[in-house]
């Protein structure tokens, strides 16, 4: 669901969904009528493990995941058909992925605006955030982080991952970011 649980206070850490935490440009280069060859699929269950360990991590450290994505439910839903560990894990966890487009495209063209006013549902909706950690690929989660730091005075950390990764990118990324998090989330 769209829902995000209230808790006391909280560092939230706002997780993108594309080469973030899963591969999707690896998967749209690899995927050939909606299936993958059998030493690709060997491949992608390690991009899978490492997402979990990274989700983990964050939970792990005191910070509360929440995963927002510039895409639309139906690519939403097609990715994560790669990823039923992941998807699982989230339904254990309480974690929905939540499609900024679909909520907010009609208000505005900027696709970094939808995140900015994903970002400001979690503030809203969750409460007592005393933080915000933004991870993501993009400029749009970097733009829409520092907008709210600006406008709810909530200190926030950025990290920025590599655009269209490879495979071996987006593992390795998760590891470092799995490395430092302890530090960006209780500094």
């Amino acid at each position: 669901g769209d829902d995000w649980r209230e808790m006391s206070s909280t560092t939230c850490v706002i997780l993108d969904l594309d080469d973030t935490l899963i591969c999707s440009s690896w998967i749209a280069c690899n995927i050939q009528l909606h299936a993958l060859a059998p030493e690709k699929q060997c491949q992608l269950a390690r991009q899978e493990e490492s997402a979990i360990s990274l989700v983990r991590s964050i939970r792990g450290t005191g910070g509360t995941p929440t995963v927002i994505s510039n895409a639309n439910q139906g690519w939403i839903r097609y990715l994560m058909t790669f990823f039923p560990r992941l998807s699982s894990f989230f339904q254990r966890i309480d974690v929905s992925i939540f499609s900024a487009r679909d909520h907010f495209e009609q208000h505005t063209p900027h696709s970094w605006e939808w995140k900015m006013r994903a970002f400001e549902d979690v503030i809203r909706k969750k409460k007592n955030v005393i933080k915000i950690v933004s991870i993501g690929d993009g400029l749009d989660e970097r733009k829409a982080t520092l907008d709210i730091a600006h406008r709810f005075r909530i200190p926030v950390s950025s990290i920025k991952f590599v655009s269209q990764p490879s495979l071996q990118t987006i593992i390795s990324q998760q590891r470092a970011c799995i490395n430092i998090l302890p530090h960006v989330i209780t500094s």
